[in-house]
């Protein structure tokens, strides 16, 4: 009796294990895209300038500052949120956004579609100020005031924070 359990479950359980092995590859940092770099500037740029209207010299500007980020990933779990951590009980669109190197958590202020899909697992590129950085679970996290979030893929959304002076803290 045990010899006739004991196939069919090592057949099903090689199944199993071989079924997870192509989620678990694309979840490894090599698969992710680059996380900055002058491509990602300039695509950026293009979207922002074509869709939103702001000018080249407008972006260049807020990249002189040292806390400025232009950085891409794949966006983990994007939502609306009343946040207990950053900008205290009010509104924002929060994502988490996982690059080859840093795992950015990304929150948006003064923008508010929440009926607008925005698909888990969309490449991304944020536009923001560094405000944070830890080390949590082994993960070297970066914590980002965004300016906009521009979706790559999927939806194709761009979400800009509508009140953004696009000036990092620390800078003069």
């Amino acid at each position: 009796m045990r010899k006739k359990l004991f196939k069919p479950f090592l057949v099903l359980l090689l199944f199993g294990i071989g079924g997870w092995i192509i989620p678990i590859i694309n979840f490894l940092p090599s698969n992710y895209p680059e996380e900055s770099g002058p491509t990602i500037f300039q695509e950026g740029n293009m979207l922002l300038e074509r869709k939103v209207g702001m000018s080249t010299q407008q972006i260049i500007s807020f990249t002189a500052s040292p806390n400025s980020l232009i950085v891409q990933g794949i966006a983990i779990n994007p939502r609306y949120y009343r946040s207990d951590f950053y900008n205290k009980n009010n509104m924002s669109f929060e994502l988490m956004m996982l690059g080859k190197k840093h795992v950015y958590i990304s929150y948006l202020l003064n923008t508010y579609s929440p009926n607008q899909p925005f698909t888990d697992g969309s490449k991304v590129i944020i536009f923001g100020c560094k405000i944070g950085q830890d080390n949590l679970w082994g993960a070297n996290r970066i914590i980002v005031r965004s300016f906009a979030v521009i979706q790559l893929d999927k939806e194709k959304i761009i979400y800009v924070d509508s009140r953004a002076d696009w000036i990092c803290p620390g800078t003069e």
